[in-house]
């Protein structure tokens, strides 16, 4: 069994794509491993997911995976991380048993000071991109994103009030009045000593303020947008 984001404990389920190529296409690392959760809205039939595996070509993390009628699942972890491609007799695939549910309508708006051109170019460059490549379980109303600097909220789901992915049939609204915030130009953090990896303290004086930027501060802040608080305090993938 696995454990997915949101604690829930999964059966697995491993199978090989028949007629998958035996070694990697160029520039193609293999998986190892690699987990996939199918959305409640399409049947998802064993030969179908077996024949959208092989098609996709490159698979990571987040990706929505819809090229075969009749199947519709997005990609969990990969090992290794960065994905690669499907090798028949060397991935083991582990199908989640808890199904995503998906919105049938979804209200998105950017963020003013990253707003470019128009409406539609929002949507075709930026939006639909990252509900292609880049969901990451279920969410609601509230939840920010962004994608190539470009920042989002979403603001409006149907049903009204529930979580869930967006799908290849999920309408998604674009149009609105622009959210507006205060950018800082500064901001302070101090990590707590409880639960810092040893890694980040070379010495018990120092800290690889570095490697804190790059493997916790940065990839948070880039997908949030919320206002923040002097000494509010905030949890990082643990820490």
């Amino acid at each position: 069994a696995t454990v997915s984001a949101q604690g829930q404990v999964l059966d697995c389920l491993s199978f090989l794509v028949a007629g998958a190529p035996a070694f990697p296409l160029a520039g193609m690392a293999p998986l190892r491993h690699m987990r996939i959760h199918f959305m409640e809205t399409a049947p998802n039939p064993e030969r179908g997911v077996r024949e959208a595996l092989q098609e996709q070509g490159t698979l990571m993390p987040g990706l929505r995976v819809d090229c075969v009628d009749g199947v519709e699942f997005i990609v969990g972890g990969c090992e290794p991380e960065e994905g690669g491609q499907y090798i028949e007799g060397k991935t083991d695939v582990i199908v989640a048993d808890d199904k995503l549910r998906v919105f049938k309508r979804i209200h998105v708006l950017p963020y003013k000071d990253t707003f470019e051109y128009n409406f539609d170019r929002m949507l075709f460059d930026y939006i639909e991109p990252f509900f292609n490549e880049k969901q990451a379980g279920e969410f609601t109303v509230g939840f920010d994103f962004a994608y190539n600097g470009r920042r989002f909220q979403v603001v409006g789901v149907d049903p009204e009030n529930s979580f869930g992915v967006v799908g290849k049939d999920t309408n998604v609204f674009r149009e609105g009045h622009l959210i507006e915030r205060v950018v800082l130009e500064k901001l302070h953090l101090l990590p707590f000593e409880e639960g810092l990896p040893e890694r980040y303290r070379p010495t018990k004086l120092t800290l690889d303020e570095e490697g804190l930027l790059r493997d916790y501060i940065r990839p948070y802040f880039d997908q949030r947008s919320a206002a923040l608080e002097p000494s509010e305090a905030l949890e990082i993938q643990g820490v």
